[in-house]
């Protein structure tokens, strides 16, 4: 949540920079000075049809407004994303997370069943079209949807610290590889060479599921240690 009594110091701090009273501020902005002093002291919020007006008088971003404080440029990006969380929620965010995953999951069945019968002797078409053709291609579309979202919206750096989520994601992927591989195996007539097969294929597992929750913890403890630095700023 925005922390309103920080936010009102901050427009005292701008108006006082400006050299204006509380009532030359309100007229600027259409309201009374009773509301502008409400706002500064952390009573009210200023209605959200004001925001841009407001940021404009100060000559300051919205990011800056909810933050209460000016905003760096290398931090900009940062305090946005913050912020972000606050207002949608961790909850929601996991939500978005769990959403993009089963976009995932999917684009692997679809791409999956696609992939499984090319070579076969299956010619089921849908009009003239083969229905390999259309399950490529809506597993293509799938992903594209699934990268969009994940590429724009908020909260990244939280969505992918949720380690049981990225534990559960990982282990179905790798499932699908070891399920590959084991078809693979039955390929292979030397001993030998089949065991070699079935130790790089484990190796290669395990690399990319300790790599995946690895970064998933490096992504908590810093998105831990900014959560906490934020909290200390407002105390």
């Amino acid at each position: 949540m925005v922390d309103t009594q920080k936010v009102g110091a901050f427009i005292a701090q701008c108006r006082k920079e400006h050299n204006w009273t509380q009532k030359e501020l309100g007229e600027k902005l259409g309201v009374t000075d009773k509301a502008v002093s409400k706002w500064e002291n952390g009573r009210s919020f200023p209605d959200i049809t004001l925001l841009e007006s407001l940021c404009e008088t100060f000559d300051i971003t919205v990011s800056e407004l909810l933050s209460g404080k000016k905003i760096e440029s290398e931090d900009y990006k940062r305090e946005t994303e913050r912020l972000l969380i606050q207002c949608i929620g961790e909850k929601r965010l996991r939500g978005f997370q769990i959403g993009i995953y089963l976009l995932g999951l999917v684009t692997i069945i679809l791409g999956g069943i696609g992939f499984g019968i090319w070579g076969t002797h299956i010619s089921w078409k849908i009009g003239s079209v083969p229905i390999k053709w259309i399950l490529l291609a809506a597993a293509l579309i799938t992903f594209g949807v699934m990268a969009y979202f994940d590429r724009n919206l908020p909260g990244k750096n939280y969505r992918s610290s949720i380690i049981w989520l990225e534990c559960i994601v990982e282990a179905f992927t790798l499932a699908c590889i070891f399920g590959n591989s084991i078809i693979s195996f039955w390929d292979i007539d030397n001993m030998t060479e089949s065991i070699v097969f079935i130790l790089i294929t484990a190796v290669i597992m395990l690399c990319l599921f300790a790599a995946r929750i690895i970064a998933a913890r490096t992504n908590r403890e810093e998105y831990e240690m900014q959560k906490n630095a934020d909290k200390h700023e407002t105390e």
